[in-house]
Order: C-alpha cells, then sequence, then structure tokens
C-alpha cells in the first residue's frame, strides 16, 4: 500500500512538473489521435470513453477550467469524426444535442475530479501535520529526510539534522496540567519555526521531542542556527 502511495505520489509530482505548453501539446495530440482513430472506425468502435484520458490529464494537473477546453475540443473531435464519416443524425439540432450532452458529461467528470484532487491534497496534508503544534509530523519529517538525504548526495551539499526536546517537560505536564504543557509544546513549536530559514524543517517526532532538517548547512551555518534557537527558547 505504502508503494502504490508513494507510486501515486511522484506520478502527480512528475507530472506537475510538466510545462503548461508540454501538457497542452500531449493533450492535444491524444485529442487528434483518438478523432483520427474514431472516423477511421466508424460505427465498428466507440472512442467516447477514450476521451476521457486528455480531459482528465489537464483537468488534474492543470486545473477545472483547462478541463473544460479540453472537454471542448474532445466533444469537437468526437462530433467532427462522425459528421465526416458521414454518420450524422437526421437533423443538425439533434447534432447539437449530442455535442452538449457530451459536453455535460465531460464537465461533471472534470468537476469530480478537480473535488477528487482537492481531497486528496487535503488528506496527504492533514497526514503530515501534527494536530497539536502545526508544524510537520513524523512521517512528514522522515519523508523530507530521504528526499533531502538523497539530493545532498546528487548535488555534494551539506545537509544537517538536529534534535530538540524540552527539559523536565513531564514535570510542567504533571505540575501544571496537560493545559498548560500543551501551551508549551505550541509555543516552542512556533518559535522554532520563526527562527529557521523557509527551505528548513520542523517536526514534532512525538511527545517533546522535536526534530529540524537543515539543507545546505555547513557546520559554521548549523552553530548560528542552534545559537539562535537555544537563545530564543532559553530567551
Amino acid at each position: 500500500m505504502k508503494n502504490f502511495q508513494r507510486a501515486i505520489d511522484k506520478f502527480d509530482y512528475y507530472g506537475g512538473q510538466l510545462p503548461p505548453f508540454v501538457l497542452w501539446s500531449l493533450a492535444t495530440i491524444l485529442i487528434i489521435f483518438l478523432g483520427c482513430l474514431d472516423y477511421a472506425t466508424g460505427t465498428e468502435f466507440d472512442f467516447a470513453v477514450f476521451y476521457l484520458l486528455p480531459v482528465a490529464a489537464v483537468a488534474w494537473w492543470s486545473g477545472f477550467r483547462g478541463a473544460i477546453i479540453a472537454s471542448v475540443c474532445s466533444v469537437t473531435a468526437m462530433l467532427s469524426s462522425d459528421w465526416f464519416a458521414g454518420l450524422g443524425h437526421s437533423h443538425i439540432l439533434f447534432h447539437l444535442w449530442e455535442g452538449m450532452a457530451l459536453s455535460a458529461s465531460l464537465v461533471v467528470f472534470s468537476i469530480l475530479l478537480a473535488l477528487l484532487k482537492s481531497y486528496v491534497r487535503n488528506l496527504r496534508l492533514t497526514a503530515r501535520i501534527d494536530y497539536l503544534t502545526g508544524v510537520a509530523n513524523r512521517l512528514a519529517f522522515f519523508e523530507t529526510a530521504q528526499n533531502e538525504i538523497w539530493r545532498a548526495r546528487r548535488n555534494l551539499n551539506p545537509l544537517t539534522f538536529a534534535y530538540i526536546d524540552i527539559d523536565r517537560f513531564k514535570k510542567v505536564n504533571d505540575e501544571k496540567g496537560h493545559i498548560i504543557g500543551d501551551f508549551v509544546l505550541k509555543k516552542v513549536a512556533q518559535t522554532i519555526q520563526l527562527n529557521l530559514r523557509a527551505t528548513d524543517l520542523v517536526a514534532r517526532l512525538g511527545g517533546d521531542e522535536f526534530g529540524l532538517i537543515l539543507p545546505h548547512s555547513n557546520q559554521n551555518i548549523t552553530k548560528r542556527v542552534i545559537q539562535k534557537l537555544s537563545d530564543s527558547l532559553t530567551g
């Protein structure tokens, strides 16, 4: 299941890295190709379901507006192939009605796919955020760590990991209560995050333990960051 999820994540990531003109070029070529096949086969085979492929790709990576354009292009290709193959209806109004029905179906499909993508993104985000402090959680920390280790090895860049825990935190919980303890955790997480660079990551690993990932950080940079954090947390 985890391997399948990783495959989906990579598929989503790399597809999203395509420049818009490349995505649109591929979608246009696929629509034209399907239209030609639709024309060549006549009534022998119905290609309508295959037009969902370019529409789905554009809806997933380009958004709902792009999906509408892809839907219109797909319907135009379908109706044109039927028209030029001599498969038109007895009256042009029936042809137009079929076009509107197909367009509506593809638009509804695009809306559902866009909603699914939004749900998946929110689910992924929620699964990687610590519910209490709002920083990254243990899962996000180790996923990011793997990516940063791979990137550091490839580019030969320095990479630093740091570990922070709160001294005598159990005593705070025992004497002041969990409400105060939760407040302390939130405050520590906020303070750490405010004193890190945009490229750094802070994650709550569990309890009062926090992990830091500091990409492109040599020994001097790491010392300055740790000292700044120490001054802010103990000040």
